[in-house]
């Protein structure tokens, strides 16, 4: 076939050594025009016979592959295929063959250069009057640089998708069609997460989404998307939406319109959630608004300046507490600094370079710096207190200065007065503690003098009464006896008496010895200087562990000695007595205590306790003076301590104390 084709080609064109006059063109024949045509097309043109089998190749098959026609009809068909399509292409030819029908498939085939390149072939098969097949052609179209645009277009979109995906505003289409039906070709996921709305049908009708903006944003955006539309101009607005689940969303648009040749619009941007944003700006603003309320109504004058000392901002008070006008001008600082003057507390005019304002704007930072201020125009002296800082930016740059005053005349006045009131207080405290000493002394002499005159005749009562009773008892009649032991007994109270008395005023005129006392000792010897109260009794003796502390031995060893007489005494008509002593863990000392099981008594009366001369029994049940517990008292607040009582009559009785601060050890 290849030889009739070249011999034909040749007769076609005619030699240049031929010069044959001009003659009439015949008419080219079908096939000759199959092959001018194929010869002249850009594509790869083939033909098959009816059994398959490649007949005919086109001259662009050798500009291609580098092969002669002869060379590519004689190699199997296929050769040329890339190897991964080689089979599938095999068979789709096959089955076209096989069924008649049109063979269509995109493959690569191997360039000249070894390169393989993508072609979309396409082939017919030509039919006899009977329907067979007895021939077909075919193309082969190079597409490799439509795959190329194809494959970065579509590289470009995934990119584009990606970044959609992920970016903090939402990139989407929003289309308005000439019916006036809106949609979102892109975006459409997004734009319904952002606006809480189902994503199904958002990309075919916007309508969901628009039906949540706010009822008070959405008239006037929309006449901005409609003047947007109408001007093709950039479409810029914050809005708000009613999300289901968050409420109100401030959302910001910005898009850029496209127009469509059907009429329709298309705005490409961005949408995105400012909620946060607008948030924040609404909170400055009430925060700048009630800056500035405290900042005007301030009692203290406050006023700001620049690094150079220009005056940015003063308040209402800056201006009243010198009787300058309100607002102060910014000229208004170099204008009246002239009309005051500044003095220390001495009294020593300050210079205008050492004043307060111009030591901050130098870096200095004044707190509650005290001066005299003078107003020459006014006359009047006031003494304010300053205070003040230069503020920096985080690279140590100075931003700005702020100095704030007080007028502190009133206080400075009434701390004179205290003062002047201080000193006189201290003379007249000086003078009756004088006196008061005085009263003491002569107090203390009129004791021991009444005591020691009370004792002779009370020691000539208790005398004479047993010296008749001893010596002149036959000739006395029992009444008269019992009188003489009356009069006894009353003289020993009397002089036990003056004796407590005596000791309790000692106590508070004796200065406490501070020093390490071992309670536990102190315990020790008192019971057992308390061993005659205790014979004939049983008694159970419970002593725990006794914390030292820090006091006066000797007066400590007396309260050891009263609490535990009392607890005897009271106890004693009690079969088993039980006695306790122990202390208490508090965070401020030990608690100690001394706990029976004896009478106890009523705590509504636990008041008088304390009290000298106080009893809470009579004297028939149980003997004493009610002295003891006082005594205790007085020594327990000398250390700076307390004492205090529980009990319940039948139930027994405990006495707590702790010393002060200063008597821990």
């Amino acid at each position: 076939m290849s030889e009739n084709l070249a011999a034909e080609r040749e007769a076609r064109v005619p030699s240049a050594s031929k010069t044959a006059a001009p003659a009439e063109v015949p008419a080219l024949s079908v096939q000759e025009q199959f092959r001018v045509l194929a010869e002249s097309l850009p594509q790869l043109v083939w033909a098959f016979g009816a059994d398959g089998a490649c007949d005919y190749l086109s001259p662009q098959w050798t500009l291609y592959t580098g092969k002669s026609v002869e060379t590519l009809l004689n190699e199997a068909w296929g050769a040329c295929l890339h190897p991964d399509e080689r089979s599938l292409v095999l068979a789709q030819w096959d089955a076209a063959v096989t069924t008649g029908s049109v063979f269509d498939a995109e493959f690569r085939l191997r360039r000249a250069d070894g390169a393989f390149l993508w072609f979309k072939s396409r082939a017919v098969p030509q039919r006899d009057v009977a329907g067979r097949v007895i021939r077909w052609f075919g193309t082969c179209t190079d597409v490799q640089d439509a795959r190329t645009v194809t494959a970065a277009l579509q590289e470009e979109r995934d990119r584009l998708t990606r970044i959609a995906k992920v970016a903090p505003a939402v990139l989407h289409s929003y289309r308005r069609a000439p019916d006036g039906s809106r949609s979102f070709p892109f975006g459409a996921e997004r734009i319904a997460e952002l606006y809480g709305v189902p994503v199904d049908g958002l990309a075919a009708d916007a309508a969901p989404a628009i039906a949540v903006v706010h009822p008070d944003d959405r008239g006037w955006f929309q006449d901005k998307v409609d003047e947007s539309a109408r001007a093709m101009t950039p479409l810029r607005a914050e809005f708000r939406i009613r999300h289901p689940l968050r409420g109100d969303v401030w959302l910001a648009a910005h898009s850029q319109p496209v127009a469509e040749p059907d009429g329709g619009v298309v705005w490409q941007g961005t949408v995105a959630d400012i909620t946060v944003r607008k948030n924040s700006e609404q909170a400055l603003a009430r925060s700048e608004a009630q800056f500035e309320a405290v900042f005007a109504n301030l009692a203290e004058g406050i006023i700001v300046l620049t690094p150079q000392g220009r005056l940015t901002h003063s308040n209402a008070a800056a201006a009243a507490l010198h009787d300058l006008p309100t607002p102060l001008s910014l000229t208004a600082l170099h204008e009246f600094i002239p009309m005051f003057e500044l003095r220390d507390e001495l009294g020593q005019l300050i210079p205008v370079h050492d004043w307060p304002l111009s030591r901050i704007l130098r870096g200095e930072t004044l707190a509650d710096h005290e001066l005299c201020l003078r107003n020459l125009i006014c006359g009047w002296d006031k003494v304010f207190s300053y205070g003040g800082s230069l503020v920096r930016d985080v690279r140590g740059q100075p931003r700005f200065a702020i100095v704030h005053f007080r007028d502190i005349s009133a206080r400075k006045r009434a701390e004179t007065e205290v003062h002047l009131l201080n000193t006189q207080l201290e003379q007249r405290v000086k003078d009756r503690t004088a006196a008061l000493e005085a009263a003491v002394k002569e107090l203390e002499a009129f004791t021991y003098s009444v005591s020691h005159d009370l004792r002779a005749p009370l020691r000539a009562l208790d005398g004479f009464s047993q010296a008749v009773l001893q010596d002149f008892s036959a000739q006395v009649p029992e009444t008269g006896q019992r009188y003489l032991r009356v009069i006894r007994e009353s003289a020993q109270k009397m002089a036990q008496l003056i004796d407590d008395l005596l000791a309790f005023s000692r106590i508070g005129r004796q200065q406490p010895r501070m020093r390490s006392v071992d309670n536990a000792q102190l315990v020790h010897n008192a019971v057992q200087q308390l061993a005659p109260m205790q014979d004939g009794r049983r008694i159970e003796w419970r002593i725990g562990t006794l914390p030292e502390c820090q006091g006066d031995p000797a007066m400590l060893h007396q309260v050891w000695i009263n609490l535990l007489s009392n607890a005897l005494k009271y106890s004693r008509k009690t079969e088993a007595a039980v006695i306790e002593v122990g202390a208490l863990a508090d965070p401020d000392g030990p608690v100690y205590f001394v706990r029976d099981n004896g009478v106890g008594f009523d705590m509504r009366y636990a008041h008088k306790l304390f009290g000298v001369f106080e009893r809470l029994h009579r004297a028939d049940e149980f003997e004493g003076t009610g002295v003891g517990l006082a005594i205790v008292q007085r020594i327990v607040q000398r250390h700076g301590g307390t004492v205090r009582a529980e009990a319940a009559p039948g139930r027994g009785a405990t006495f707590f104390f702790q010393l002060g601060h200063g008597a821990a050890a």
